[in-house]
């Protein structure tokens, strides 16, 4: 068995920047774990130093806001969020706000039920919609 894990931070980096190009409707399933990685700060399985927990927790925020911007009904995405942030999920959320503004819109879509904004700077929503539905394909 391999020793070898990534950081939380390099997961959480590379999701959020897959949902900025446009594949953030096919990055559902991740919701769970940056969820997780968005409450803990990726300091779940190791040592990692306070700053990257922090970098890793604003990636994942930013990669749940374009997940939810991206799903058309994002209640199975909220429940598997809720589940994965535990219970003081929205009081970290409510210190990241902060900081950042990614982590208001969760906040909102999590706690208040209302529709994510779209996503200004996901790629894909700068193209017409003919070629959008291909690169959703």
């Amino acid at each position: 068995e391999s020793e070898i894990f990534l950081a939380a931070w390099k997961l959480a980096s590379t999701v959020e920047r897959l949902a900025r190009c446009g594949l953030a409707g096919e990055l559902r399933s991740c919701v769970a774990p940056l969820a997780a990685v968005a409450a803990f700060g990726g300091t779940m399985a190791g040592q990692a130093p306070l700053e990257q927990g922090r970098r890793a927790s604003r990636m994942a925020t930013s990669a749940l806001r374009s997940i939810f911007s991206a799903t058309a009904d994002p209640a199975v995405a909220v429940k598997e969020a809720l589940e994965a942030g535990g219970p003081s999920f929205r009081e970290i959320l409510a210190k990241a706000s902060e900081e950042d503004p990614c982590a208001q819109d969760v906040i909102e879509v999590l706690y208040n039920g209302r529709v994510p904004l779209p996503e200004w700077n996901n790629l894909s929503l700068a193209l017409p919609p003919e070629k959008r539905a291909v690169i959703q394909d």
